[in-house]
């Protein structure tokens, strides 16, 4: 079932994000203070966008030993960022079921919402045992219909990859690699224009995929981005990754 919206009474319809954000010890330093930078610009962005009548909500749930809801579901303008640090482990299983509960409970997304976007950033392979909550989140339930785009900070090695590409499938998306922390704002900016767009469509149901992007994060073939229930390629979920490279001393 998608997040179509008939018949329902006046008024704003909420369009939720949700931050899903790994604060294990290996993102300390540099990543930590640039994420902390690009989700309160995100935040300071939305709040000054003109959005048509979509009501812009905003939850984060930060992840390391395990996962906590750190910003409740809620309008972007009630939210003041408080700075996350970093410490222990990737407990992405446990971030991906609380994410999922909350989707999924119509008391906190109500059935009139548009579908939630989502962006999850991590910096490497998770702890064991992720496939099987990746799988629940992406093939079952109203998660399944959500709109998706997500971050790695960490190394390129295949079963990093994996993961995002799990997260990724059936999306039509490519990877975005990024070589150094410095590169997380570029990722939240085209981000943030993926779900402001939404704002200002027709059809904020539609969804406005990040461009493709080469190995030089270059932008190749642009066409064809915009996903919806009648797509031409077939898909409902728009999706993208950042691979930001590990340097040696961070191994």
């Amino acid at each position: 079932m998608a997040f179509i919206i008939n018949n329902f009474a006046n008024g704003a319809k909420p369009l939720p994000v949700f931050l899903l954000l790994d604060v294990s010890g290996s993102m300390s330093g540099d990543k930590i203070n640039q994420l902390n930078n690009a989700v309160e610009e995100m935040i300071a962005s939305f709040k000054s966008t003109s959005t048509n009548g979509v009501r812009l909500q905003l939850c984060a749930v930060t992840f390391s030993n395990d996962a906590n809801v750190t910003v409740k579901l809620q309008d972007v303008e009630q939210i003041s960022w408080q700075a996350v640090t970093a410490g222990g482990g990737t407990n992405l299983t446990d971030a991906l079921i609380k994410t999922k509960e909350i989707i999924e409970n119509r008391d906190i997304v109500p059935s009139r919402a548009y579908r939630p976007a989502i962006i999850l950033v991590s910096d490497g392979y998770p702890n064991s045992g992720w496939q099987s909550s990746m799988n629940n989140f992406i093939d079952t339930g109203r998660s399944s219909k959500c709109q998706r785009m997500s971050m790695l900070i960490g190394d390129q090695s295949d079963q990093a990859v994996v993961v995002m590409r799990s997260f990724l499938r059936g999306s039509g998306n490519d990877i975005y690699f990024a070589n150094d922390a410095s590169e997380i704002n570029k990722f939240f900016k085209f981000a943030r224009m993926s779900i402001t767009s939404r704002t200002n469509s027709e059809n904020p149901e539609d969804t406005v995929n990040l461009p493709p992007f080469g190995p030089a994060n270059t932008i190749v073939c642009p066409e064809k981005n915009v996903q919806s229930n009648g797509s031409a390629n077939g898909n409902r979920v728009a999706a993208t990754t950042v691979i930001i490279k590990k340097t040696d001393d961070e191994e």
